[in-house]
């Protein structure tokens, strides 16, 4: 009788510990998503800010007719092209959505 008992008892442990053993290993898997998430959500909001002040810019200075300054906005236009194609090669956005940066 005691010897399954005791049996049952590392048995138990045994399912316990590899759950417990389980359950860290899927909490850092988590972690390290939304670090990935978290990081992919804060470029688009770059993205569309520096996008949105970028139109704007272009614009103002196409019905002033301001060349220079268009000019001055050639390295801001590069740095979108560039966050851009971060989010673009993400391999955590789906194909779907990539679609709709183009």
């Amino acid at each position: 009788m005691f010897r399954s008992i005791k049996k049952l008892l590392y048995l138990c442990f045994l399912v316990i510990g590899i759950s417990l053993l389980l359950l860290t290993l899927l909490s850092v898997r988590q972690r390290q998503i939304t670090v990935t998430y978290n990081d992919i959500s804060k470029l688009s909001e770059q993205s569309i800010f520096k996008f949105t002040t970028v139109r704007e810019e272009v614009a103002e200075a196409l019905i002033l007719n301001q060349q220079s300054r268009i000019i001055r906005i050639i390295p801001e236009i590069e740095q979108l092209n560039s966050q851009i194609s971060r989010l673009f090669n993400s391999t955590i956005i789906p194909a779907d959505l990539k679609l709709l940066l183009v």
